[in-house]
């Protein structure tokens, strides 16, 4: 994927201890990664990497049906990463940790490092509890 806005490259980076200051177009000063909500021209490639990730395309197409489900999506909330390659440490180079930390699980057995969650911001504290999914999961 590419961008052609270059204010996206001039953003300064933040520590990266200080996870809830990230913004759109941040670039860790680790790593050369841009990130940017997502855009109607970013679903395809969405789509390909969610299918490259996991054995099946299950997971992408769950990615796809619940974009089509509007109480189940959340606009402006899904963002990209740009980058030469992925990279496994992905999440957790910008703050993310277990959810469970946080007292969030899903309502059937995942491991701990496959749910990760990441605050946002400290001006409230952080719901904890049972995530209840929409019908496209299927659980």
């Amino acid at each position: 994927m590419t961008d052609d806005d270059h204010s996206l490259n001039d953003s300064p980076p933040s520590s990266p201890s200080a996870p809830h200051d990230r913004d759109p177009g941040h670039r860790s000063c680790d790593t050369l990664w841009t990130t940017r909500p997502e855009t109607a021209g970013d679903i395809a490639a969405v789509h390909a990497v969610n299918a490259a990730a996991f054995p099946t395309e299950a997971e992408a197409d769950l990615v796809d049906a619940l974009r089509e489900d509007p109480s189940a999506w959340l606009p402006g909330l899904s963002y990209v990463a740009e980058a030469p390659d992925g990279h496994p440490e992905y999440y957790p180079k910008f703050g993310f940790v277990p959810a469970s930390r946080y007292g969030i699980r899903p309502g059937f057995e995942v491991p701990d490092e496959a749910m990760m969650a990441l605050v946002l911001d400290g001006s409230a504290a952080v719901a904890q509890g049972t995530i209840e999914y929409p019908a496209a999961f299927g659980v």
